[in-house]
C-alpha cells in the first residue's frame, strides 16, 4: 500500500472501490511506533476529514481506510510518525478551507527550517497552525505563495497550484542548504474541489488511469451484478495518484512519475509537467 494516495472521478460511489482495488495487495507495514492515518475528501461542496492519529494493527490496507468514504474527491496519508506527538493535530490531511495537503518525508535541517518558515508566515496562517509536523508548515507556506497571487479563496489555477508547491519546495532546500544540510525531498499533495495536484521530488510516485471498462472490471469485483447491469462503465473516469510503497506496484497500469514533476489530476484526465 501507498502511505499517500489520491483519486478523482466522476462517481462518488464507486471511488472507494477503484481506489481499493488499484492497490489491492498493498499493504504498510508498523515501525518501532504505531502507524497513524488520515483521509480527506471533497464531495457535492463538503469537506470531510476522518483522522486517526493511533492504530495499533501492525499493518494497513487501503480498503480498510476508505471503506465507508464516498466522495468524488479522496486524498489519504498514512504516518510513520517522525516529528510531532501521534495526536490528532499532526495527523494528516491538513485542511484551510477547501484546501487539502498531505506529504511524505521531513524536512532537512528541520528545527531551523520550521522556524524560518513560521516566523514568515502571515498571521491567519500562524493562526490556523495547531500542531508540530514539518508538513504543515510546508502546507501554510504554499498557501501564503497561493495568496501572493491572490488565488487563495478562489482561482487557482492547476499551473499556480504547481508553482506554490514548487517554490515551497525551493525555499525549503535553500533553508536547509543554509543551515549546512542537504535537502531531503518529499512528496505533496494538494486537492481542492476540483483537481488533485501533486509535486513528486523522490523516486517512487505513480499514476494510474480508469477511463475503459476492461480498467473497472480487473477491481470492482464486489460490485454486485445488478448495479452492473444499471451502470455504464464507460462512462466512468477515475484517476489515481500514489506514492511511498512499501513494494513497488507490479500492475502494468501503473506508470512511474519522474522525480522533479508537478502532476495535475482532473476529471478528465492526467497531466504531468516537468
Amino acid at each position: 500500500m501507498p502511505r499517500l494516495f489520491a483519486i478523482i472521478g466522476n462517481r462518488s460511489d464507486f471511488t472507494r472501490r477503484v481506489l481499493a482495488g488499484a492497490v489491492e495487495d498493498a499493504r504498510v507495514t508498523a515501525g518501532e511506533r504505531p502507524l497513524g492515518w488520515g483521509i480527506g475528501m471533497h464531495d457535492g461542496g463538503e469537506v470531510l476529514l476522518k483522522r486517526r492519529p493511533v492504530d495499533e494493527r501492525s499493518s494497513l490496507e487501503v480498503r480498510t481506510l476508505v471503506s465507508d468514504a464516498r466522495a468524488e474527491i479522496l486524498l489519504g496519508q498514512v504516518r510513520r510518525p517522525e516529528v510531532g506527538a501521534n495526536c490528532t493535530e499532526n495527523t494528516q490531511p491538513f485542511r484551510y478551507r477547501q484546501w487539502l495537503y498531505a506529504q511524505t518525508g521531513t524536512l532537512a535541517a528541520a528545527e531551523s527550517v520550521r522556524g524560518e518558515l513560521f516566523a514568515n508566515l502571515p498571521e491567519f496562517l500562524k493562526a490556523a497552525i495547531t500542531g508540530q509536523t514539518d508538513g504543515e508548515l510546508f502546507f501554510a507556506t504554499a498557501l501564503s505563495f497561493l495568496r501572493d497571487q491572490s488565488v487563495l479563496e478562489f482561482g487557482a489555477s492547476p499551473t499556480a497550484i504547481g508553482d506554490a508547491l514548487r517554490s515551497t519546495s525551493r525555499l525549503c532546500a535553500s533553508l536547509s542548504e543554509q543551515s549546512g544540510a542537504a535537502p531531503s525531498p518529499m512528496n505533496h499533495v494538494v486537492a481542492d474541489p476540483e483537481r488533485v495536484v501533486a509535486w513528486v521530488e523522490r523516486p517512487g510516485a505513480y499514476v494510474r488511469a480508469f477511463t475503459e471498462a476492461r480498467d473497472f472490471e480487473e477491481t470492482l469485483d464486489e460490485v454486485d451484478e445488478l448495479k452492473r447491469r444499471a451502470v455504464d462503465f464507460t462512462r466512468l473516469k477515475f484517476f489515481v495518484f500514489a506514492s511511498d510503497f512499501d513494494e513497488p506496484p507490479t500492475h502494468h497500469a501503473w506508470k512511474p512519475v519522474p522525480a522533479g514533476s508537478a502532476v495535475t489530476l482532473t476529471r478528465a484526465g492526467v497531466q504531468i509537467e516537468r
